[in-house]
C-alpha cells in the first residue's frame, strides 16, 4: 500500500492550505497544486517522482509549491516572458533544487516568434497567436522573440537521464512540448496539464489530440473551467498501474 502522508502533512500549514503560501505577480496565490495532489497520493510513492519540469511557470509559484510536496526532487522552471522569468528568478532564489530557466519550448533549438500579452492576463502568453473566440480575443499580444529549446536535446546535454512529473500552462502549445520530448515522454510519470476545450489559439491543441498523443497514460482527472473553454488535466502512465 502507498503511503504518502508523511509528504503531505509536512508540505504546507492549515493555513496555507486555505489561504495561499507563495506570492504570484497578483499578490499572494491559491495553491493550485492541491488537486494534483490529492488525485496522485495514492497512485504513485512520492520518493520515486526526482525530476520535475514545470512548463510555461510564469512566477515559479507551482514550482516553490511542487517543491514543498516533493523537497527532494529537482525542479526546473521554464519561462520565456522575460518579466515573468526574472520575477520566477527572484520567488525561487533562495530554494536550491529550483532552477529557472528562460526558454520557450519548440521543435528547435535557437530563437522563435512569441507571442506575450501585455493587457493585464500575462499567463495567457503563447508560442500561438489568438484567434477571435470571445475569450482570447481580449487577451492583447505583441510579437516577441525569444530562446527556445528542444526539450530532449536539453534533457541528453544535461545528463537529465528522466522525468518524473510534468506541470504544464502552455497555452495551446501542449503538442509541441510533448513532441519536443521525444524518448523522454515514454517514462513520463504524471502529467497535469490545461488544454483547451475551444480554439483560443490558431492551431493550438485539442482535447481529443492530447489524449489520443498521451495513448500510454490514463486520465485521472478532468475538471473544465467555469467558461467550459479549458480544462485542467492529470494523465498518469499506465506502466505506474499494472
Amino acid at each position: 500500500m502507498i503511503d504518502n502522508s508523511t509528504f503531505i502533512i509536512n508540505a504546507f500549514s492549515d493555513e496555507e492550505l486555505e489561504h495561499g503560501a507563495f506570492i504570484d505577480l497578483n499578490g499572494k496565490c491559491p495553491l493550485w497544486t492541491k488537486t494534483l495532489i490529492n488525485t496522485i497520493k495514492d497512485k504513485i510513492d512520492f520518493n520515486e517522482i526526482k525530476t520535475i519540469l514545470d512548463i510555461g511557470s510564469r512566477d515559479g509559484c507551482q514550482s516553490l509549491e511542487l517543491n514543498r510536496w516533493f523537497p527532494h526532487a529537482k525542479i526546473y522552471a521554464f519561462e520565456p516572458v522575460n518579466e515573468n522569468y526574472k520575477f520566477t528568478v527572484d520567488n525561487v532564489s533562495s530554494i536550491e533544487n529550483i532552477k529557472a530557466l528562460p526558454y520557450a519550448i519548440n521543435s528547435y533549438n535557437g530563437k522563435t516568434k512569441f507571442y506575450e500579452v501585455y493587457n493585464g492576463n500575462v499567463g495567457a502568453s503563447s508560442l500561438l497567436q489568438t484567434t477571435n473566440h470571445w475569450r482570447s480575443s481580449d487577451w492583447a499580444q505583441k510579437e516577441t522573440e525569444v530562446e527556445c529549446i528542444v526539450l530532449a536535446d536539453w534533457l541528453t546535454e544535461n545528463k537529465i537521464d528522466s522525468v518524473d512529473l510534468i506541470w504544464m500552462d502552455v497555452q495551446g502549445a501542449e503538442n509541441i512540448v510533448l513532441d519536443s520530448l521525444k524518448e523522454y515522454l515514454h517514462n513520463v510519470k504524471i502529467i497535469a496539464t490545461e488544454v483547451g476545450l475551444q480554439e483560443l489559439y490558431h492551431g493550438s491543441t485539442s482535447k481529443q489530440s492530447l489524449d489520443e498523443k498521451l495513448n500510454q497514460f490514463i486520465v485521472l482527472d478532468e475538471t473544465a473551467e467555469s467558461t467550459m473553454t479549458e480544462m485542467d488535466i492529470v494523465y498518469i502512465n499506465k506502466n505506474l498501474l499494472k
